[in-house]
């Protein structure tokens, strides 16, 4: 059996406002941007300790969530792995490849932490199953979707 790829999905920001942007920039990106670069940083519990000096009014469940999402994006996102993002005023999803290794840069846009993407098409949300939709509903900024989710 092949292994199919990882897909993610990696939301535009509150309310999909950066989807236009990841789209003509290639992107997707984090936020975050005070804890900067993390090419240095070695362990999640790392960057739980950056978060609790940049972020004191975080509580310890939200320094949790953050530092896995960081690190996610650091270190679990690969290279040819598919990447997703959505539009919730057109009901489309992005679906692209990732092509760059992590890299944290302020010139591209205002959310630092970025994952080079060439984007392959845009699906509707009315084209997928229910099942589908409600996986990619998920609150989460980022996260991996199902096998099921990702081949539909």
């Amino acid at each position: 059996m092949v292994q199919s790829k990882t897909m993610w999905m990696v939301r535009a920001g509150e309310g999909g406002y950066l989807f236009e942007e990841f789209q003509k920039k290639e992107v997707v990106a984090i936020g975050w941007n005070e804890i900067g670069d993390l090419i240095k940083i070695r362990s999640q519990e790392e960057i739980k300790e950056i978060l609790r000096n940049k972020y004191p009014d975080y509580k310890p469940g939200k320094i949790a969530i953050s530092a896995s999402m960081l690190n996610r994006f650091k270190t679990d996102f690969k290279k040819s792995d598919n990447v997703v993002t959505y539009n919730p005023d057109k009901r489309i999803y992005l679906i692209g490849e990732i092509v760059g290794d992590y890299e944290f840069n302020g010139k591209i846009m205002e959310y630092f932490h970025i994952r080079r993407v060439k984007w392959l098409g845009e699906v509707t949300r009315e084209k997928l199953s229910i099942s589908t939709r409600n996986t990619l509903g998920a609150i989460s900024t980022l996260f991996e979707l199902s096998e099921e989710a990702s081949n539909e």
